[in-house]
């Protein structure tokens, strides 16, 4: 898995990561207890085009650019536009750290 995003807000902590072919959203409160939010298949798409620039949020980090789609559900990664598939379930609810995420 690769670190690919990362914010802090008044909401919690997300990380997002790429894990072969998918995306993989942590939460949590602190770096020590992340939770899985959401494994979401990335499928390339290369004709879809938001309205805006405004439209996205930006998320990259560890050299990654990594921009969310506010409304539709697209994600631009390295500057490959890719539709997020359905949430995956991996029936893992055990909280895991940012520091053993970033040695998977």
């Amino acid at each position: 898995m690769e670190l690919i995003g990362k914010n802090a807000d008044s909401s919690g902590l997300y990380r997002i990561y790429r894990d072969k072919g998918a995306m993989v959203t942590y939460t949590g409160s602190s770096e020590d207890e992340l939770f899985e939010l959401a494994r979401q298949p990335l499928i390339a798409n290369d004709t879809y085009t938001a309205q805006s620039e405004n439209d996205w949020s930006t998320y990259g980090t560890n050299d990654h650019q990594c921009d969310v789609h506010f409304q539709d559900p697209f994600v631009r990664i390295d500057g490959v536009t890719y539709e997020l598939g359905p949430d995956i379930d991996s029936g893992v609810d055990t909280p895991v750290s940012a520091a053993e995420l970033d040695r998977a």
